[in-house]
């Protein structure tokens, strides 16, 4: 009797899990491959990714469907953002979720085709988030981040290699020219981008962006990655939020009789945010009366140096978030409710 039970709540489930209609797409640079529920069962078809391969997908999948997809770098956007105006649902998922759920089905194959399939039993067997469309501002202050991001990297390198050719006892003289001028263009470039960042995020979010400033430790770039990754601080709702967006969550590890009692921080999050906020605690420690204290304690009790800036550039965020959410600037003496609960 109980067997009976069990295979009608399964058959059930599968039932109503089949009347869902969800359309999975595995989303590349040019191609988009679709697995969609229809009369005759699920269907499989690609299309381009480009303009006018969304509006052909829009057109055959039809309304009243759940897209579902995960996020893979920027090719995503141009159709996520064109079913989010037609007023479509549309979930953009962790890539890392979909790749483990692939995983633990045991696939050990691998194609687009492939994917979508994984994708769309992914929607009906998972709780679903509707995506939230990112605004303009921050898709624009985003790309320029990027951009700024990489042109740093390429001077530090230029950098290495002008250093490494100036100690050699033999120079080529039309090398040396060419990586300074190579230097002085990307450091142009940079100073540009950055004058245009500043711009965007002053006629963005300008209350936000000079408060953010009053605290001791945070800079105009850092408070411009802030306002960038948060979408001018609407992603977060309170500071634990925001410091699992940094990726500076302590986690904890234990199974069984095995305990790793060394408390490391979670790394699944925004390494942008995380690599800055650590750089401003370094400052945070000499100027910021709060942040130095609590640096004091943790070493008071033993922390090594590492864990006790990670504790500051945490404080900072909780400020940070306080800041932004108030409309308030720094006072090292006020205790904000946002910052102590």
């Amino acid at each position: 009797m109980l067997g009976s039970l069990k295979r009608i709540e399964y058959f059930q489930k599968t039932k109503f899990m089949e009347s869902k209609l969800i359309a999975g797409i595995d989303v590349s640079k040019d191609t988009l491959d679709v697995v969609y529920t229809t009369k005759k069962g699920l269907l499989h078809k690609v299309f381009k990714n480009t303009p006018e391969g969304h509006l052909n997908l829009i057109k055959e999948v039809g309304k009243g469907v759940h897209y579902v997809m995960e996020s893979s770098g920027p090719y995503y956007l141009g159709i996520a953002i064109r079913l989010s105006m037609k007023g479509f649902s549309v979930s953009v998922e962790n890539g890392l979720r979909v790749k483990r759920y692939i995983q633990m089905k045991g696939e050990r194959n691998k194609s687009d085709k492939k994917d979508a399939f994984h994708i769309y039993h992914y929607g009906l067997e998972q709780e679903l988030k509707l995506w939230e469309r990112p605004s303009d501002d921050q898709l624009k202050c985003r790309q320029l981040l990027t951009t700024m991001e990489l042109y740093s990297k390429q001077r530090v390198m230029l950098k290495n290699l002008k250093h490494s050719i100036e100690y050699q006892p033999i120079q080529d003289k039309d090398q040396i020219r060419s990586v300074k001028r190579m230097l002085k263009y990307l450091e142009n470039e940079s100073s540009k981008l950055e004058e245009s960042l500043d711009e965007k995020i002053e006629n963005w979010a300008p209350e936000q962006y000079r408060n953010l400033q009053t605290i001791p430790g945070i800079g105009k770039k850092i408070s411009a990655v802030l306002i960038v990754k948060t979408d001018a601080f609407e992603k977060v709702e309170n500071h634990r939020q925001l410091i699992s967006l940094a990726g500076m969550a302590p986690r904890e590890y234990q199974s069984g009789t095995s305990v790793h009692k060394r408390v490391r921080i979670c790394k699944m999050g925004g390494k942008k945010i995380r690599n800055s906020m650590y750089l401003a605690s370094m400052t945070a420690i000499r100027y910021n009366k709060p942040c130095e204290a609590m640096f004091l304690r943790m070493k008071q009790k033993g922390k090594n140096g590492k864990v006790a800036m990670i504790a500051v550039a945490n404080k900072l965020l909780k400020q940070s978030f306080a800041i932004a959410k108030s409309g308030v600037p720094f006072d090292p003496n006020y205790q904000n409710e946002l910052i102590t609960n």
